[in-house]
């Protein structure tokens, strides 16, 4: 079930932010740095700064949160994770689906992300055209996207 995020859910969103970016690989090679940085703002307050200024979903599976993203009104997605063992299962997707859905609303047509390398395919599927590579110590790193709804 999706439904608007709350900050109430704040533990189960932040676990499965937190399990999703360990599970990326391809872009932190497991290296506890990286993870670290990553993972630094992603803090019960910084959450709750988030949900006050921009939009969030929570997809739930026995009323716990196993996928959330959040996006600015403008259409630039800033989180879209699934916990691990729900991947691969749609969730993404109809995440994905709704945050287009809202967006309609508010006559924006056009959505906009930097993905991580684990995530491009994904958003490729999706539609979405990557329009810049970034790039850290000269191996890719993340890539702008962008799709037109």
């Amino acid at each position: 079930m999706i439904e608007l995020a709350d900050f109430k859910d704040h533990q189960d969103i932040l676990a499965v932010i937190e399990q999703s970016i360990l599970s990326c690989v391809a872009d932190h090679q497991n290296e506890p740095k990286k993870i670290e940085a990553w993972l630094s703002n992603k803090t019960s307050d910084q959450l709750k700064m988030w949900l006050q200024q921009h939009i969030g979903y929570s997809y739930k599976i026995d009323n716990r949160v196993q996928g959330f993203i959040l996006f600015s009104a403008s259409g630039y997605i800033f989180l879209n994770y699934v916990s691990p063992k729900h991947q691969g299962h749609g969730i993404g997707s109809a995440l994905l689906h709704t945050a287009t859905t809202h967006l309609n609303t508010l006559q924006i047509n056009t959505l906009h992300v930097e993905s991580t390398l684990t995530a491009a395919n994904f958003y490729k599927n999706s539609g979405f055209v990557c329009t810049e590579t970034l790039y850290e110590h000269q191996k890719p790193c993340a890539y702008v996207m962008q799709k037109t709804i």
